[in-house]
């Protein structure tokens, strides 16, 4: 079995890594007053990402994170979706 490496970065936001391949689930940059201090250097070598719910912390990270990789998809329900097609980019 391969090692399995979990990343907690604050609130709902975490990683799943193994040595092939990795998930990125609800990030979230840090905001302003935030004591999460997540960047996006934490989740540039992210290619997958799900989002679990559409709160604005998660969804205003994603274009940015996707900026960065270009590869990048995003799993989330139908409204987060609707979000982030308004915002130029779709999973």
């Amino acid at each position: 079995m391969s090692n399995v490496k979990i990343t907690w970065y604050g609130t709902a936001s975490l990683s799943v890594e193994t040595e092939t391949s990795g998930i990125l689930i609800d990030p979230f940059l840090t905001l302003r007053g935030s004591e999460n201090h997540s960047t996006m250097e934490d989740f540039k070598s992210f290619d997958t990402i799900l989002l679990t719910h559409g709160h604005v912390d998660h969804l205003v990270s994603i274009p940015k994170i996707m900026k960065q990789n270009e590869e990048s998809v995003v799993f989330c329900t139908e409204t987060p979706a609707e979000t982030l097609e308004k915002k130029g980019r779709s999973g």
